[in-house]
């Protein structure tokens, strides 16, 4: 009886401490919605700290990476840089962990497990709040430097279980805890950098909404004024009609509906904030004369961020206008905009004419003109937005036009928003 209450003791703690490093990870990784992929998640987890990592035992240490993969490959949404990237920082803490426990607790499983246990809530505590999100706002290459870094303690947790024997315990121990305080440490790094990105990204978005308030304001000084000048045709238009001159007030009627006219608000989506920004876009589109089409059919609610929703609406548009401005032909001036969510998907789609020939380098969208268009923090905003509801960004061009198409899971980020 004793025996039994032991071993389920011992399976719970294992579970327990999947569960613990299965919570970290998950900042990192969005595992697939269906049960079955979290549940076989736990289960990989909880076998890859029952296996005995021992030194100048090399198998163990294979198997454990070779199953990683194989199922952070299948299981978790993401691009597989990402999921390279979360296996080189969490596998030598992993197997640095477990090789410290068997080497010092093999024959106390309760003791070693205990020790996990403890170990990954404090590192859960240390890095929980600070993790949260933690590839949202973090650029590829920043990812590529992180794993630069991970590349020592990668190889070095798996030469140490290769070359070393139970007679250099001493060394063991160092060089796994030092594979330990390397990683933790980088993990702390990637939260400062995704912290500062996302502090960086929060200040545009907060400028970019400044001057839609000033932009407003200054609608509403024009407002008031017009308000004013109304009153007084108004009182002409009256005076024309009761005296019968019915001819001199036509001119005062045409002045009234193009004022009329200017300070009509249109309604182009039911999210206020939004329509206030794309009602804003539409006047610059009259202003340079460009001929617009804008379709928006989207919920109140698309589990996207208003302020995320405005800046990449904003952004989007005003790289398009800056394209168009440079067409020098009036009547080619072109910018269609569609936005709609059906069948749980957000997609968004906004196509401009062009003029200036684009360079595609490293990635990179560059104008064959110094003034480019897709200059600044525009495009980069939009990735980070996309990215952070790990949605899709699909940019197509020709000699004369430009789309930018990005389609977002609403159902996966209703998921993550629980």
């Amino acid at each position: 009886m004793l025996k039994l209450l032991y071993t389920i003791m011992v399976i719970a703690a294992h579970i327990f401490s999947s569960i613990l490093l299965y919570k970290i990870i998950s900042n990192f990784l969005v595992i697939r919605k269906h049960l079955f992929f979290k549940l076989i998640n736990l289960i990989i987890l909880s076998l890859i700290f029952s296996v005995p990592i021992l030194p100048s035992d090399f198998t163990n240490n294979l198997y454990t990476l070779v199953i990683w993969i194989i199922i952070t490959i299948v299981s978790d949404h993401g691009s597989i840089f990402k999921k390279l990237s979360t296996l080189m920082i969490f596998y030598p803490m992993v197997i640095s962990i477990n090789l410290m426990g068997f080497l010092y607790f093999y024959n106390n499983a309760a003791l070693r497990l205990l020790i996990f246990i403890l170990l990954w809530l404090a590192m859960l505590k240390l890095l929980g709040n600070k993790l949260e999100s933690a590839f949202i706002y973090i650029t590829t290459k920043e990812l590529a430097i992180i794993d630069c870094i991970c590349v020592a303690p990668f190889i070095s947790i798996i030469v140490i279980t290769y070359v070393t024997s139970y007679k250099e315990i001493q060394l063991i121990t160092i060089s796994a805890c030092a594979c330990l305080i390397t990683n933790i440490g980088i993990l702390l790094l990637l939260s400062f950098l995704s912290q500062n990105a996302k502090t960086v990204l929060m200040a545009q978005n907060n400028e970019m909404l400044q001057d839609y308030y000033e932009s407003l304001e200054s609608q509403q000084i024009q407002i008031r004024k017009l308000r004013h000048d109304i009153n007084n045709y108004l009182d002409s238009l009256l005076t024309f009609i009761n005296s019968e001159g019915k001819g001199n007030a036509m001119p005062y009627y045409e002045k009234l509906k193009e004022m009329a006219s200017f300070t009509s608000v249109k309604k182009f989506c039911n999210n206020s904030l939004l329509n206030a920004v794309i009602n804003n876009k539409y006047q610059l589109f009259q202003t340079y004369n460009i001929d617009s089409s804008i379709n928006i059919d989207i919920a109140e609610n698309t589990f996207i961020n208003d302020m995320d929703l405005c800046a990449l609406f904003a952004n989007s548009i005003d790289n398009a206008i800056e394209a168009v401005q440079k067409i020098e032909d009036e009547s080619q001036r072109i910018i269609i905009l569609k936005a709609r969510v059906i069948n749980n998907y957000f997609s968004y789609q906004i196509e401009n004419t062009k003029q200036n020939r684009i360079i595609a380098k490293n990635n990179l969208l560059k104008s064959s003109k110094n003034n480019s268009f897709l200059h600044g923090f525009g495009l980069e905003n939009i990735k980070d937005i996309v990215r952070k509801y790990h949605g899709t960004l699909d940019i197509q061009y020709s000699d004369n036009r430009f789309t930018l198409t990005i389609i977002i899971d609403c159902i996966q980020n209703r998921e993550i928003s629980k």
